[in-house]
């Protein structure tokens, strides 16, 4: 069981979305305690950093995973056209 961290500025970022969107962000997010690599993540680049992303409707949560210490840590929550930028 990994246990989930958050950066500072994920409560702004949770703020802004819809609270209906927000729930079901947060119960996948807290699935990933279980499982941090689900099927649907995605590994992002550069390969040296153990960066993933899972979408969740319109919205994407890009976290790490530090094996060595057994934390997930949740980096950032945007909109989809927003995250990358």
């Amino acid at each position: 069981m990994y246990p989930i961290k958050y950066t500072f500025d994920i409560v702004k970022e949770l703020k802004q979305i819809p609270k209906q969107q927000q729930a079901v962000i947060l119960k996948k997010v807290t699935l990933l305690a279980e499982n941090p690599r689900p099927v649907q993540a995605i590994k992002l680049q550069p390969k040296s950093e153990e960066l993933y992303r899972i979408r969740i409707g319109n919205y994407r949560v890009v976290y790490q995973i530090l094996d060595k210490c057994l934390i997930v840590t949740i980096i950032q929550i945007d909109h989809r056209k927003q995250i990358y930028k």
